[in-house]
């Protein structure tokens, strides 16, 4: 397929890419304001004013959340937009308007680098231009399209082997200071990544070369992130009633005594009991709640959130790759 005259490709983007702003600008105020986007807002404009949270720290890297702790990298973008264009809606979702831009042109530059076709990435950008999911996530402060523009950036630095070590580590540094979720992504990411060639034409991987370097890097700094946040009182909150809470479940636990007390009064041998209601069946319990959790929405999001399902996070740029393989 003969590729298109490069004065028409530009000209061709050019419209796309408006198109797409105008998508995601028009009826900025929708979707309305959620508390926690308000209070996004709100820390913003005093950060932008004053240096200083809700709470009156300075410039901290942890900020309270209605459900979880907050890193700082969505907060301090939308400071810095709230410096521009003050406490509006258009100050508070500036930057992520721009950002839903930016990741139309790297799914171009990726279409174009995996397939080296100029009509396919074309393809790609208009679909990423016009994707009600996407566009719904640009439009309002969140983690989701920060970390895709990241992972895409990421991902096309490696395969056009443009990455060198400071620039690997600044951003991982960001995705790090983004989200929980870039911690335990990004070393898989990165695999996939550096080896894409290798995995997708199913040849053997050798394990000897510089890419391990990269690799031991975002393992180094997601490990790293781990243990800081750990030391960080709120970070231990964060993980214990947000993130391992499944086994500290009293509810688990109460039906773990009363099966006990029930084989205690219909005369169960002590022994067996024991044996078959102690402290590991605490994990199993646990094991077995954290499985029954698992449901279509969330894993792929639901139909008012589509956007957010921990699959759609983590394999979008895999499921890419394999699909563009696969056609």
């Amino acid at each position: 397929m003969m590729d298109m005259p490069s004065k028409d490709v530009k000209w061709l983007l050019l419209s796309i890419i408006v198109l797409g702003f105008v998508l995601r600008i028009y009826q900025l105020s929708s979707p309305f304001f959620t508390s926690e986007e308000a209070r996004i807002a709100y820390r913003g404009s005093l950060i932008a004013r004053t240096g200083h949270d809700e709470l009156n720290r300075s410039f901290p890297l942890l900020f309270n959340s209605l459900v979880d702790y907050q890193l700082p990298v969505e907060s301090y973008l939308v400071a810095a937009s709230e410096i521009i264009f003050g406490k509006t809606d258009l100050g508070a979702r500036f930057p992520f308007l721009i950002l839903g831009s930016i990741l139309q042109l790297l799914i171009y530059k990726i279409g174009k680098r995996i397939t080296g076709q100029t009509r396919v990435a074309i393809i790609a950008f208009f679909l990423t231009a016009i994707s009600p999911s996407l566009i719904f996530i640009s439009k309002f402060p969140n983690q989701t399209i920060i970390l895709l523009n990241l992972y895409s950036l990421l991902f096309y630095l490696i395969i056009s082997k443009k990455i060198n070590k400071l620039v690997f580590i600044l951003l991982c540094l960001v995705l790090i200071l983004t989200s929980k979720i870039a911690w335990f992504v990004t070393l898989p990411f990165t695999f996939i990544s550096l080896y894409y060639d290798e995995l997708a034409n199913f040849e053997k991987t050798n394990f000897f070369n510089k890419k391990n370097s990269l690799l031991l890097i975002s393992l180094f700094l997601a490990f790293l992130a781990f243990v800081i946040f750990l030391i960080i009182p709120q970070g231990k909150r964060s993980i214990v009633e947000n993130n391992i809470n499944i086994f500290s479940d009293i509810s688990l636990t109460n039906g773990i005594n009363q099966l006990r007390g029930q084989g205690l009064e219909i005369g169960l041998n002590p022994f067996l009991e024991r044996i078959l209601f102690n402290k590991l069946h605490l994990l199993f319990s646990g094991l077995l709640n954290w499985f029954s959790q698992l449901s279509f929405e969330s894993l792929f999001g639901s139909l008012n959130d589509l956007p957010f399902g921990v699959f759609i996070n983590i394999l979008l740029i895999p499921f890419l790759i394999g699909a563009v393989y696969f056609i």
